[in-house]
């Protein structure tokens, strides 16, 4: 199993509970091995004794936690990332490539 950065690790802590964060380790780890991020896919492969389609929607309710929203995840962390990284005096420019992204 991957371990993730020790910055990442203690931000997720504090956002989800013990087993929530283990489940989300789990799937972390399986992006990284299977390179998909299909939810039949990560369903297939994630090591729990149910169906298969009861492993998706189980998976689906994760992933809609309200945890999971921008601002309560990754701000911070990427906040931290830039009070580490900088001085608070150094001028930053962040840039972010727009190139992908689809208007649904």
């Amino acid at each position: 199993m991957v371990q993730l950065p020790q910055l990442y690790s203690d931000h997720l802590k504090k956002e989800f509970n013990s087993t929530q964060y283990l489940v989300l380790s789990i799937l972390i780890n399986l992006l990284q091995t299977l390179k998909s991020v299909r939810l039949e896919e990560l369903a297939r492969n994630f090591p729990l004794p149910i169906l298969c389609k009861s492993r998706i929607k189980r998976m689906q309710r994760f992933l809609s936690l309200p945890q999971f929203q921008i601002e309560k995840l990754w701000f911070p962390i990427v906040q931290r990332l830039i009070e580490l990284e900088y001085d608070p005096t150094d001028m930053i420019y962040l840039v972010i490539d727009r190139s992908r992204w689809r208007i649904e």
